[in-house]
Parts: structure tokens; C-alpha cells; sequence
């Protein structure tokens, strides 16, 4: 199964939601799946005001990691980034997900939301399926 990931917070940013989608897509890398992430791009600054090398993580074979353009978001921490959404921006050129899952409808999550539409005419008569993060938490929230 191929699986697209959204998500606005990505390494080198310090955040539990970053340290959990990477734990899934490597999980799901040794189910044979691949996993394409779909983050900002930070800059070399970013790096350094975490103490950290700019280069990119490894997270073998099946795991990309495609970059964003993103502006910074100082307003939420020294080193944050906000993808503004373009979705005019064609995602999946050579990777057509399965499964399309972002971690809010904000900024990258829009983007998941993009390329939903452009991707749901492409896809061969497959269903594809978005699962929202928040929303799934929010549903938990409701129901006892």
C-alpha cells in the first residue's frame, strides 16, 4: 500500500507529532508499505538553533521525505515553518497513495486536501481515503 503523510511539524522541529509519524512510517515500511512524507522545508538556521547537522534523516528504502517550500513561523517557536498551501502544486507525479493522512487541516494539511482533489480524478477507480488526525481525536473526545 502506498501512504502519503502531511504533517507541519517535521525534523528537525522537536514535537511528539513528528517523533510518532516517524515511528508509524517506519512501522509501516516493515509491513512492505511505502511512505511518502510531504513536510516543510526547513532552513539551515533551523538546524542550528537546535544543535543539530542540516542534512536529512534516513529512514531507509521505502520512507521518502519531500520538502515544501515554507516561510518561518517565529510566532510559534525559534525554529517552526508554515507551508503556505498552493494547490495548484502537483504532488503526486510519480506516487499515486492509497491512503492520504494529515495531522490537521492547516498549511500542509490543506495541501493533503489538494492533492485529494487533484488525486481522486487519477486514481484508476480506486477509492483513496484521507484520515485526519484531529478529527479522529475529536471523535474519540464525543463518544464515551
Amino acid at each position: 500500500m502506498k501512504i502519503a503523510i502531511f504533517s507541519d511539524n517535521f525534523y528537525p522541529e522537536l514535537s511528539g507529532i513528528a517523533d510518532s509519524i516517524i515511528l508509524l512510517a517506519r512501522e509501516l515500511a516493515k509491513l512492505n508499505h511505502e511512505i511518502n512524507f510531504y513536510v516543510p522545508n526547513y532552513q539551515p538556521k533551523d538546524y542550528q538553533a537546535l544543535n543539530l547537522v542540516n542534512s536529512e534523516l534516513e529512514l531507509g528504502p521505502k520512507i521518502k521525505i519531500k520538502r515544501l517550500f515554507s516561510l518561518p513561523a517565529r510566532f510559534i517557536s525559534d525554529y517552526s515553518r508554515i507551508v503556505i498551501p498552493m494547490p495548484w502544486r502537483w504532488l503526486f507525479n510519480n506516487f499515486k497513495p492509497d491512503i492520504i493522512h494529515t495531522q490537521l487541516f492547516f498549511g500542509v494539511g490543506l495541501e493533503a486536501l489538494a492533492g485529494l482533489v487533484d488525486h481522486g480524478a487519477d486514481a484508476g477507480g480506486r477509492s483513496v481515503d484521507l484520515a485526519d488526525h484531529d478529527a479522529d481525536h475529536a471523535a474519540a473526545a464525543r463518544d464515551p
